[in-house]
C-alpha cells in the first residue's frame, strides 16, 4: 500500500510540474562590436634577406605527453610587434649551441638530460624617426 500511495504521489508530482520561468536580462542586448582586425603594415623598405617582420609575440612554453611521447612546442599570440628579426642558429635535440644559457626562456631538457631542439632568433628594433 506504502509503495502505491509514493508511486501515486510520484506520478502526480512530475504530471503537474512545470518548467521554471527565468528571465535574463541580457537577451535583449546585442553582441558587443567586434573591431574589424587590420593587416599588418607593409614596409616602407623591404628588410635584407634573412630578416622578417615579426607578427608573433611569445606567450608560453607548451609540454605535452602522450604515453612515451613528450612534445615540446611554445604558444604564441598574434600581434605586430613592430620589430624586425632574424635566425642566429637552429639547434637539434642533444646539440649544444653558443646560445644555451643566454635566452631568456632557456632550453627544455629530456628526462635523460639532452637539451630539446629550437632555434634562436635575434630581435632587431627599427629606430625611430624624428618627424
Amino acid at each position: 500500500m506504502k509503495r502505491k500511495t509514493a508511486a501515486a504521489t510520484l506520478a502526480l508530482l512530475l504530471v503537474s510540474s512545470s518548467p521554471a520561468l527565468a528571465w535574463d536580462p541580457l537577451r535583449q542586448r546585442a553582441a558587443p562590436p567586434v573591431a574589424p582586425r587590420q593587416p599588418d603594415p607593409a614596409p616602407l623598405i623591404a628588410p635584407p634577406p634573412g630578416v622578417y617582420y615579426v607578427t608573433d609575440t611569445y606567450v608560453a612554453d607548451v609540454v605535452t605527453s602522450t604515453g612515451p611521447l613528450t612534445t615540446y612546442s611554445t604558444t604564441t599570440v598574434h600581434q605586430s610587434t613592430g620589430s624586425y628579426a632574424r635566425v642566429l642558429e637552429t639547434v637539434g635535440t642533444g646539440a649544444a649551441s653558443a646560445f644555451d644559457g643566454r635566452a631568456f626562456n632557456g632550453r627544455r631538457t629530456l628526462g635523460d638530460g639532452r637539451s630539446v631542439a629550437g632555434t634562436y632568433y635575434e630581435e632587431l628594433i627599427p629606430p625611430l624617426h624624428a618627424a
